[in-house]
């Protein structure tokens, strides 16, 4: 009877150890598919943004390549237009342009 009563109490052990991973697993299984519904919301996301992504680089390539446009005319406009407002000033006798490239002085 002993060993019967021991095997009986080894069946209900071993059938709430199923049970308890039977919960585990479905606890677990609902976690994963709530990050599963996660991830695809989000990689719907990124889909829906790349288009929008793609054009703000464009812009700001587009605007970045002006810049570097108007700071090469600078650089190779500048100084000359400087210099020949400076020769003007001189050539005429200007005080206030000569005033003016005196407070400002440039190369």
């Amino acid at each position: 009877m002993s060993v019967k009563l021991n095997l009986s109490y080894m069946v209900a052990l071993v059938a709430g150890a199923v049970v308890a991973l039977a919960c585990r697993y479905y606890s677990e299984s609902a976690a994963n598919a709530r990050l599963r519904a996660e991830a695809y919301n989000t990689q719907q996301l990124v889909e829906n943004l790349q288009p929008k992504l793609a054009a703000k680089r464009q812009q700001l390539q587009a605007q970045q390549e002006k810049l570097n446009k108007g700071s090469e005319i600078a650089a190779n406009v500048g100084p000359a237009v400087v210099a020949d407002i400076k020769s003007t000033a001189e050539r005429m006798n200007n005080q206030r342009l000569r005033d003016l490239l005196s407070r400002h002085p440039l190369p």
